[in-house]
Parts: structure tokens; C-alpha cells; sequence
């Protein structure tokens, strides 16, 4: 499964199950995000199982991940 990763205006990133598009008003990504999926992600980060860019701002483009569960 292909998601994404993008950081919004205030730094705070976010995972969506969508390519999110710039919301340049409120410096915030829109897309699909599916929360089991988002909370999995950032769980997996905390236990160090998954690598995010840790220098991404919000003048980044999204970086997309592929998840893979077995």
C-alpha cells in the first residue's frame, strides 16, 4: 500500500493514504487519511522500525512510503 508522508506549516507531520495537495492559505495538506494507518505508521517510528525524513519542512513536497504488513 502507497502512502505518503508531508509536514505541515508548523513542523508536525502526517501520514494520508493519498497524494495530499498544498492548502497554501492554512499551510496544511489535504488528503484521505485513515487513522489505524497513520497511528501504525508513527508507532513504528517510535520503536525506531521505520525512518522518516526527519528534515522535512512544509516547503517539501510529500514523500511517499509503501507499507508493507505480513
Amino acid at each position: 500500500m502507497k502512502i505518503y508522508y508531508a509536514v505541515n506549516g508548523k513542523g508536525q507531520g502526517r501520514i494520508f493514504t493519498s497524494l495530499p495537495v498544498r492548502e497554501e492559505h492554512f499551510k496544511i495538506w489535504c488528503a484521505e487519511s485513515v487513522g489505524c494507518i497513520s497511528m501504525t505508521a508513527m508507532l513504528l517510528e517510535s520503536e525506531g522500525e521505520l525512518d522518516l525524513p526527519a528534515t522535512m519542512t512544509w516547503k517539501d513536497d510529500p514523500v511517499e512510503l509503501e507499507l508493507t504488513i505480513k
